[in-house]
C-alpha cells in the first residue's frame, strides 16, 4: 500500500514543556465512496486550527504539531508507523496531549459530539470543562475509552488523548458520506471547540509531563 502521512508543526516558546498533537486521517475507503465526513471534516477542522494557531500573536507554550495521516481505514497504519519512527523535533517522550478529529461533521444525527478520552483527573477534562458551556449549540459528551482511530497508539505509549467524534447512522461507511450530508453549523463549533482546547492545553501551566507520567491516557 502506497501512503503517507503529513507533518507540519508551530513551535513552542518553551521547548520543556511538552508537544500538543492534534491529529487526524486524510483517506477513506474509496471505490465510490468519497469520505466527506469520514473523514474530510477532521481534515478540515485540522487545517482550520492549524491555521488559527499560526496566525496567534505570540507563540504558543507548547509546540503544536499537526499530524494528517494515511491509512487510517487499515487499520491505522499511518499513525502506527509515525509512533514508531517520530521526527527526531517531535520524540515520543515529550508529546503531552493528544487532540483527535474523526468524523465531526454529523453533530445531527445524535445530537452530540462525543470527546472520548476526556476522562476526569486528566488537565485535559479540566480545561474542556472550562471550555463547553461557551459552545451552547452544540451537546459535549465528555469521557469514555475509545477504539479504532488514530490516538490509539500513542495512547499504548501513554499519551492523553481527546477524540471528537460525531456518531453518523446513516452514511458511516457509506457511498452517501457527501459532502451535501455535513452538519455543516454544529461542526464549525465543533472545530471551534477544539481548537480552543488545543490552545489551552498548549498554553497551561499544568505540568503535562508528569501528568502523563502519572495518569498515562486513563485507560485501564
Amino acid at each position: 500500500m502506497a501512503t503517507a502521512n503529513v507533518v507540519g508543526y508551530v513551535p513552542g516558546s518553551d521547548p520543556d514543556a511538552g508537544i500538543i498533537y492534534v491529529t487526524a486521517h486524510h483517506d477513506h475507503l474509496g471505490a465510490g465512496h468519497l469520505g466527506a465526513n469520514d473523514n474530510a471534516s477532521g481534515i478540515v477542522g485540522l487545517l482550520a486550527i492549524a491555521q488559527a494557531v499560526r496566525q496567534r500573536a505570540t507563540p504558543p507554550r507548547r509546540t503544536i504539531a499537526f499530524l494528517a495521516f494515511g491509512a487510517e481505514e487499515s487499520g491505522m497504519i499511518g499513525s502506527y508507523a509515525y509512533a514508531k519512527h517520530p521526527p527526531a523535533a517531535l520524540p515520543n517522550d515529550q508529546v503531552a496531549q493528544v487532540i483527535n478529529l474523526d468524523m465531526v461533521g454529523s453533530h445531527a444525527s445524535h445530537q452530540l459530539v462525543a470527546a472520548m478520552g476526556a476522562f476526569k483527573g486528566q488537565p485535559a477534562r479540566k480545561l474542556l470543562d472550562g471550555l463547553v458551556g461557551k459552545f451552547k449549540k452544540i451537546s459535549v459528551a465528555s469521557g469514555g475509552i475509545a477504539r479504532g482511530s488514530d490516538f490509539e497508539p500513542f495512547c499504548k505509549l501513554g499519551v492523553p488523548y481527546v477524540f471528537f467524534w460525531t456518531p453518523d447512522k446513516r452514511c458511516y461507511h457509506e457511498s452517501c458520506d457527501t459532502a451535501d450530508k455535513l452538519d455543516y453549523a454544529h461542526m464549525v463549533d465543533i472545530v471551534a471547540l477544539a481548537g480552543a482546547l488545543t490552545e489551552a492545553v498548549a498554553d497551561t501551566a499544568i505540568d503535562l509531563l508528569a501528568s502523563r507520567a502519572k495518569l498515562g491516557c486513563g485507560v485501564r
